[in-house]
């Protein structure tokens, strides 16, 4: 799998969603990306957690990545 750089990236994005869900879950009071120019995974991250649809919902978690 090491060899498959897009298996082991989805492995990543799909470990950080979860985790960023569970962080929202719980009550934090926001996330924050550092990309370093790599912002591609944190959109993803962002579609996964539904983060549009909770800003057009008026949700008081910050959205912005």
């Amino acid at each position: 799998m090491a060899d498959d750089r897009a298996a082991v990236r989805e492995i990543g994005v799909d470990y950080a969603a979860g985790m960023c869900d569970r962080l929202l879950g719980e009550g934090v009071p926001g996330l924050h990306f550092y990309t370093l120019n790599w912002s591609r995974a944190t959109r993803e991250i962002y579609q996964r957690l539904g983060l549009g649809d909770r800003a057009r919902r008026g949700s008081s978690a910050p959205i912005t990545a």
